[in-house]
């Protein structure tokens, strides 16, 4: 197991930028960047603990997509028979054929996955199947597994694995330049952007195609995907290799002479948040859930930290005596990402969206707010 980061940590000073109103209560953020500062971060609060204005304090526990019977989910693919026009296009792929995709699969109780025959406005996609220990180091996940090339002229099988065990999670996804059996490199960067899609699943999930009510609006090579248990008990934490804010890390802010910033603390000493989620952010998630490039990154980083934030907040599990009111949530994000990146530029590198819980009052307290 790899551990991560303890002691105390001088984090920099950093501005302030994009302060925004969660929860109907004014109450501003601390900027700054769990690691060296060299990440200018945003901030948003939610006051009042729990509780976005205009969103559901509940995770819908099951996507709108239905599943097939068993026979729909297999006809027509032993003889591998054409039977859709398929692609008459040479354009390549972008994530947002996977509404497309996701509405020609089927997935049986048995975990029997068919993606059937139709026409496509693309070229082709690869499909990939791969399996998740959301508690654990992402490069320590297995090689994705190739299921077939799909150009829509024939209907393509392939099997979810079963989850099983403490943050098991799998997915039939798939990759828009990964479409040979040999391209295994860039199938396992697409998924890690899955991995983080399942990061914020409805927990205790069987397999579903997703829809609306699981993806939000956000483009996702995710086609039929399976949790074990509730994801929001499953941060990699102190598993990961290089870790900058971790799951339950305590900060101490304004701890530099400026009187911003953050301290890593012993959450036996005096702090003021405490981290109850934290998400890297990749190049190659930017590029598949905004591949027009709109909104700029910085905006997307945002828009995952609230939509990450605002999904983990439904779980939080509060300290013995720590009421809800007692709280205030607040987020952070690197509020001045840039894509592409400027030469020499580790940005992306450090780039996390980070969910803090903290005292209505602000003061420092060595009391925990989140149970350990």
């Amino acid at each position: 197991m790899r551990r991560r980061l303890t002691g105390a940590v001088s984090l920099a000073a950093a501005a302030l930028v994009g302060v925004v109103l969660l929860g109907g209560c004014s109450s501003a953020g601390s900027g700054g960047d769990p690691g060296d500062g060299s990440t200018t971060t945003g901030a948003a609060s939610t006051s009042g603990g729990p509780g976005v204005e205009g969103a559901s304090n509940a995770v819908p526990s099951e996507g709108t997509s239905s599943s097939g019977p068993a026979s729909a989910a297999t006809a027509g693919l032993a003889s591998g028979t054409a039977t859709g026009n398929g692609s008459t296009s040479t354009q390549p792929c972008g994530v947002t054929v996977g509404s497309q995709l996701r509405e020609r699969t089927t997935v049986t109780s048995g975990g029997d996955v068919a993606v059937l025959a139709g026409p496509l406005d693309c070229r082709s996609v690869g499909v990939w199947v791969s399996s998740f220990t959301l508690d654990q180091d992402p490069t320590e996940d297995p090689t994705p597994r190739f299921a077939g090339r799909y150009t829509g002229a024939q209907a393509l099988s392939a099997r979810l694995p079963a989850v099983a065990g403490h943050c098991s999670a799998a997915a039939v996804y798939f990759a828009v330049d990964a479409d040979e059996a040999q391209q295994t490199d860039q199938a396992a960067t697409v998924a890690g952007t899955v991995r983080s899609d399942l990061a914020t699943w409805p927990g205790n999930q069987t397999a579903t195609v997703p829809a609306a009510a699981i993806l939000r609006g956000r483009a996702s090579g995710v086609l039929v995907a399976a949790v074990a248990e509730d994801p929001s008990r499953c941060s990699p934490g102190e598993n990961v290799a290089t870790p900058q804010a971790a799951v339950g890390d305590c900060w101490l802010a304004g701890a530099d002479p400026s009187g911003s910033g953050f301290r890593r603390s012993a959450c036996t000493a005096a702090h003021t948040h405490e981290v109850y989620w934290a998400e890297g952010l990749t190049q190659r998630a930017y590029e598949q859930q905004a591949p027009d490039r709109r909104p700029p990154a910085a905006a997307w980083a945002r828009q995952r930290a609230v939509d990450v934030c605002q999904a983990r907040r439904t779980s939080l599990r509060l300290a013995p005596g720590v009421r809800q009111a007692d709280i205030a949530l607040e987020l952070l994000w690197p509020s001045t990402l840039e894509y592409p990146p400027a030469a020499g530029s580790t940005s992306w590198s450090k780039a996390q969206v980070v969910c803090l819980a903290r005292w209505q009052d602000g003061k420092a307290t060595a009391r925990r707010i989140l149970r350990s």
